[in-house]
């Protein structure tokens, strides 16, 4: 799947879970948010991801930077390591987010182009793994004709298959637009 999120590309690949598992990896090319929007978090720009059937993030590899994701068990929820820049300074600072799983907030347009469809009802538990966000209780829903984002209602647009083509904020501003899908 391929597109512009808020103006910038993005490439995204989900391959199938192995075989007995219920993680399937998400191959992500994309612009991150700055650090300035992630309260001095630096993300890298390929991560790869595992997700779940749902696409809750399971974990977030740190293969190229120092920001990542591992789930923890007891109690359930994540280990965040965030990559903070600090003037001319990288430090790491830890942060557990206990609960369920869930999308990450600032990949909610591109997991929506995956996983939404126009006919379909969900409700999806939202984190801002990595920006000032973390601890509130954030939801994605959506019915027929409706979709809120962390309390912003959006606008989905389907293709003739009824899976997400467009996304606008309430305002009209174009989020994500799909470009092409294999």
């Amino acid at each position: 799947l391929h597109g512009t999120v808020r103006g910038a590309r993005f490439w995204v690949r989900l391959h199938p879970p192995a075989v007995g598992g219920e993680a399937r990896q998400l191959e992500l090319v994309y612009t991150p948010p700055t650090p300035e929007a992630l309260g001095g978090s630096v993300l890298h720009d390929s991560p790869y991801l595992q997700v779940d059937g749902h696409l809750a993030i399971i974990a977030w590899d740190l293969r190229d930077g120092l920001s990542g994701i591992k789930p923890t068990k007891d109690p359930a929820g994540y280990k965040v390591m965030r990559e903070m820049v600090v003037g001319d300074d990288h430090t790491i600072k830890a942060r557990a987010i206990l609960g369920a799983r869930g999308w990450d907030l600032h990949l909610v347009p591109v997991l929506l182009a995956l996983g939404w469809r126009a006919d379909a009802n969900a409700e999806v538990r939202l984190i801002d793994f990595y920006g000032a966000r973390g601890l509130e209780p954030l939801v994605a829903r959506w019915s027929p004709g409706e979709l809120t984002v962390a309390g912003e209602r959006w606008q989905a647009e389907a293709d003739a298959d009824g899976r997400l083509l467009r996304l606008r904020d309430a305002a009209g501003g174009e989020i994500l637009v799909v470009a092409g899908r294999k």
